[in-house]
């Protein structure tokens, strides 16, 4: 007997925002020229991804897709090169790369997430077949214990592991993200760390639950030198891809690219790099293991 799958309506409010990466993700699947390919995307996304499909169907979320195609490409190098047997995708909200990509069939996968979308992904995906070792997590990744409970379980085993954190860190407070990097480097596995950085204002933060408990407001991660925040933490950079700069190598270019461009000629050297580096994904890696 089949059961009629859970509605995106169903889930919280704070777990739109996974909705709307999801109909980005969408949107570019169904491009002729798409930079990657999802079919699992459309059913994840649902009812509200396809609100968003109406409202954005035009530019599609320009951004998310350059992100998603680089952080493609940087986990499938960490593989190949770096001996990486195992991922830990914290906050993956509806991420389906442990599905769609070309991965090692004894690598190990780990999404966690909140207990409502770890549900909401398990019936969406009951069809789809894994491309390597899987397991989902449900767990509240602002709760210590439970996020501690989840890295050691990811990890147990692992020789190298990468942990991913795209989009979730624009969430947190600066003493939540600072308590994430402190847990991670406990771990003794986790040698890398694949971050997004942003300095634009994020929208209501997914996962965020109405609380008195001041760690829980929303996120203001800005950090004016997120290389030194995390440096100070026990991770240094090991690379920095600018979205601006991948978009123009992707074919995807963001919106005001050549007038970003143009201003550059006007700036101090200084200036372009913080500029440069305003949007981007970040490949961190553990200082122990120089």
């Amino acid at each position: 007997m089949n059961e009629t799958p859970p509605s995106s309506r169903d889930l919280p409010a704070f777990c739109q925002t996974a909705f709307w990466v999801a109909a980005a993700r969408d949107i570019e699947t169904r491009r002729p020229d798409a930079l990657f390919h999802d079919p699992y995307v459309g059913a994840l996304a649902g009812e509200l991804g396809e609100e968003y499909r109406r409202a954005r169907r035009r530019r599609g979320g320009r951004g998310l897709v350059i992100r998603t195609a680089v952080i493609d490409e940087v986990i499938a190098r960490a593989i190949a090169d770096d001996g990486v047997d195992t991922i830990v995708n914290l906050a993956c909200g509806l991420d389906t790369r442990a599905f769609r990509c070309d991965l090692p069939g004894d690598l190990r996968w780990f999404d966690v997430d909140l207990p409502e979308l770890i549900a909401y992904r398990r019936a969406r995906l009951r069809d789809a077949r894994p491309r390597c070792r899987y397991e989902a997590i449900a767990a509240d990744l602002l709760e210590a214990g439970q996020r501690r409970g989840a890295l050691e379980r990811a990890t147990q085993g692992s020789r190298v592991a990468l942990v991913l954190t795209e989009g979730f860190l624009l969430y947190l407070t600066d003493t939540q993200a600072g308590r994430m990097a402190e847990d991670l480097a406990r771990q003794t596995a986790i040698r890398y760390w694949l971050i997004s950085v942003t300095r634009h204002r994020a929208p209501a933060r997914r996962g965020h639950r109405p609380t008195s408990d001041p760690d829980r407001t929303r996120g203001s991660f800005r950090p004016a030198n997120a290389r030194l925040f995390f440096e100070k933490l026990g991770f240094r950079e090991r690379e920095f891809r600018s979205t601006l700069e991948e978009g123009i190598r992707l074919g995807r270019p963001m919106p005001f690219t050549r007038l970003s461009l143009l201003a550059r000629a006007f700036q101090t050297a200084a200036r372009r790099e913080e500029a440069r580096r305003a949007q981007g994904v970040a490949l961190l890696e553990a200082a122990r293991s120089s």
